[in-house]
């Protein structure tokens, strides 16, 4: 990696970064599995925002929860929920920050309101399962000519 704000890779391993090394892109489903129900620590995640350069509020409404929560449990597992959600961030990250070529574009695309997200930023649905496919397949979409 180069320069923590200036990421230009082709595809950054966030999932390492949230499991503090436990996993990567290579591991299997069935280790990801395992450590979701295990928990995922909380200092992961407060890596993960560093890495993608988000503020502890702005990650913990992403996750679904609060930074409270994410500061009192820095060195416990979370719940099987957040650490789902986590993972499933990390993972959309790298997916789009592999398409917009920097941390930076990729969110400033995630906080600019969109017609295919009824007016609203697509971080505004970061936290379900739902609103991840969405964004996922907006993405995929722009690959092929689709406009934002």
């Amino acid at each position: 990696m180069t320069e923590k704000n200036n990421i230009k890779t082709s595809s950054p391993d966030f999932l390492c970064v949230v499991t503090s090394g436990t996993l990567s892109f290579k591991s299997s489903h069935l280790d990801e599995i395992k450590l979701i129900r295990e928990g995922i620590k909380a200092e992961g995640v407060l890596e993960l925002a560093k890495s993608l350069n988000w503020s502890i509020d702005y990650t913990a409404k992403a996750l679904g929860t609060t930074s409270r929560t994410l500061r009192f449990f820095k060195n416990k597992p979370l719940n099987q929920k957040l650490s789902e959600n986590a993972i499933e961030i990390a993972r959309l990250s790298s997916f789009g920050i592999e398409y917009f070529n920097s941390i930076e574009a990729w969110g400033e695309w995630l906080n600019r309101p969109s017609f295919h997200f009824n007016a609203l930023p697509p971080y505004c649905f970061l936290q379900s399962i739902r609103g991840r496919y969405l964004i996922k397949y907006i993405i995929q979409k722009l690959r092929f000519g689709f406009t934002a």
